[in-house]
């Protein structure tokens, strides 16, 4: 009996290693953080196959946005009609207030045909918030 009492035990702990196991990856790797998505706009701003796309709206952009960035209203009604004669193969980045909007526009643009699209998972604010460059006019 007192085997078994150990027994078990040990085999618990074994059982709930990780030695030797991968680690689970991030299921949605496409929401960057302000640090990758720093990297990303830092890294390729000004160049022809990188887009970063703000999706508020013109009341939001006019308190400011981020350097480089085309605006596309998500709430307009015409987001689809403006992303589609957009290359397919570039490398897009979307940005709203809070994250919500980034994702939705994020999905639309995917079921367009665009396969290289991230997002900037906490939004705008956060942006602000962490103190990340931005500008106003």
């Amino acid at each position: 009996m007192i085997r078994t009492a150990l027994l078990i035990p040990l085999l618990f702990l074994l059982a709930c290693s990780d030695d030797g196991v991968a680690p689970v990856e991030d299921s949605e790797p496409y929401r960057l953080s302000n640090g990758e998505a720093w990297a990303m706009i830092r890294d390729n701003c000004g160049q022809e196959e990188f887009c970063l796309i703000d999706v508020r709206t013109p009341e939001e952009v006019a308190g400011g946005y981020i350097d480089c960035a085309k605006f596309m209203d998500w709430l307009g009604g015409e987001f689809e009609d403006l992303v589609d004669p957009l290359p397919r193969g570039n490398t897009y980045l979307i940005y709203c207030r809070r994250g919500n909007r980034t994702q939705e526009a994020r999905d639309a643009m995917v079921a367009l045909g665009f396969t290289d699209v991230f997002d900037l998972r906490d939004g705008w604010n956060s942006w602000v918030d962490d103190g990340y460059p931005w500008t106003v006019d």
